[in-house]
């Protein structure tokens, strides 16, 4: 099983997201931090099960996405390295993700 890491900015997306839901439902709030944390194990045992996603910036070759589970509109950016899987970002996708990674 690979080691999965969170960046900065994934773990201050899912902080977001968790907040944003939980005002409405915090029940929902916690139940979204479980299945992303299901996804995380997930992706320590197959870490290339995700959509390849193809970007004009060459700095983000590699990276994959996966739709959190029971969540639909939110997406787990991330890439598989030799020895890890980084997760980059986690975003509604409804967003301008690439905006997004250009900043």
């Amino acid at each position: 099983m690979l080691e999965v890491i969170l960046s900065r900015e994934a773990r201050e997306d899912v902080f977001k997201i968790w907040e944003f839901v939980g005002d409405d439902n915090s029940k929902a709030a916690n139940r979204f931090l479980t299945e992303f944390k299901k996804l995380l194990s997930l992706l320590g045992i197959h870490p290339d099960i995700g959509q390849e996603r193809l970007f004009a910036d060459s700095r983000l070759y590699g990276m994959r996405s996966l739709i959190v589970p029971e969540f639909q509109n939110y997406l787990v950016f991330y890439r598989h390295m030799d020895n890890h899987v980084e997760i980059v970002r986690v975003l509604h996708g409804a967003r301008d993700i690439e905006a997004l990674f250009e900043e």
